[in-house]
């Protein structure tokens, strides 16, 4: 009974928990940050259109024999993902992980986590700084 009683309580703390935040950045980036870096919180949540064309870099392309412009992020260095460029993707926000917290595990529980705060047609990638 005893046993019963505590996961039924644990239950409704994570529930709670739930229904407390929403897709907002504000609260995304509070959730994750919670679950992943509490001591540091430098999980940022960006809007892909944070990127302007004002803020550029050219790179060449082999394939097309030309340059490229595409946007930079963060502090001035230029953001190649292998989910596509930033700005170019079509993706509605990006996640902005620390290096150091990059694995496997942590990025199947990051983007677990993300499916269930986001709005359902929100499309995101994960950039590593």
């Amino acid at each position: 009974m005893g046993r019963q009683l505590g996961e039924l309580r644990e239950y409704r703390k994570e529930t709670g928990y739930r229904l407390e935040h929403s897709g907002q950045v504000c609260k995304l980036r509070g959730v994750l940050n919670d679950e992943f870096d509490p001591e540091l919180r430098r999980i940022r949540v960006e809007d892909s259109e944070s990127a302007t064309l004002s803020e550029t870099s050219r790179i060449w392309k082999r394939e097309k024999e030309r340059w490229a412009i595409v946007p930079t992020r963060g502090r001035g260095a230029l953001t190649i993902h292998r989910e596509g460029y930033a700005g170019t993707s079509g993706y509605d926000f990006w996640l902005t992980v620390p290096a150091e917290l990059r694995s496997a595990e942590t990025e199947t529980r990051l983007r677990a986590m993300t499916d269930i705060y986001k709005l359902a047609s929100k499309r995101y990638a994960i950039n590593y700084q």
